[in-house]
């Protein structure tokens, strides 16, 4: 299985965050943390909520080197129709390192939302943090 389609199957686990502090305009806002899953030799966060613009993640890693985590929005498997979208390229993180997306772009649905997600082959991964 890939990994858009595991990811689709698991990605839906409630997300493990404290609740989200709001900032001002051009501020960051901390949305909470989340820890991995492992499926398949690849690693997911749980999913967050985000209203688009950018979007920043910081990793922590058991890990003395870097890997590639990339960003994914989730969306629903409607029999096949409508798979998770990767958001920009793969960056490469090493423990307390941090990356940035734009995801306006895959604001949908009903609740006007990104469900993103992160997705790794770092086995040592233990958590990330999320920022909107």
């Amino acid at each position: 299985m890939n990994i858009l389609g595991t990811a689709a199957v698991v990605a839906a686990l409630p997300l493990l965050a404290a609740s989200p502090a709001s900032a001002g305009a051009g501020e960051w806002d901390y949305l909470g943390s989340s820890t991995f899953y492992s499926v398949n030799g690849y690693y997911y966060s749980y999913t967050v909520n985000s209203g688009g613009g950018d979007f920043k993640i910081c990793v922590t890693t058991g890990s003395s080197s870097d890997h590639l985590y990339g960003l994914f929005e989730y969306d629903p498997d409607d029999n096949g129709l409508n798979s998770d979208e990767k958001i920009g390229s793969s960056k490469p993180l090493s423990n307390g390192d941090c990356a940035t997306w734009s995801v306006g772009a895959y604001v949908d649905g009903d609740n006007n939302r990104a469900e993103i997600y992160v997705a790794t082959e770092d086995s040592k991964v233990q958590s990330v943090k999320y920022w909107d």
